[in-house]
């Protein structure tokens, strides 16, 4: 499923295993640490981080959620 924003996706989140999905994520200047890895998903959704339950949609999950949207207004 794509998120939109006004001008273009900011955001991607794909079904990859049966127990994990991954969010790919439209981040400039952001480089890969910590759980963000490069993406697989698409070359304009440069970040990916895998979630394999809904207790890895955290608040550092969130921020990176919300400032892809911000960069994308």
């Amino acid at each position: 499923m794509s998120l939109v924003w006004s001008r273009r996706t900011f955001a991607r989140i794909q079904p990859t295993t049966k127990y994990r999905a991954d969010l790919g994520l439209r981040l400039e200047g952001q480089a890969p640490v910590g759980r963000l890895e490069p993406s697989r998903i698409h070359e304009t959704l440069r970040l990916q981080a895998s979630l394999a339950s809904p207790v890895e949609v955290d608040s550092e999950g969130l921020d990176w959620h919300q400032r892809a949207h911000e960069e994308d207004s």
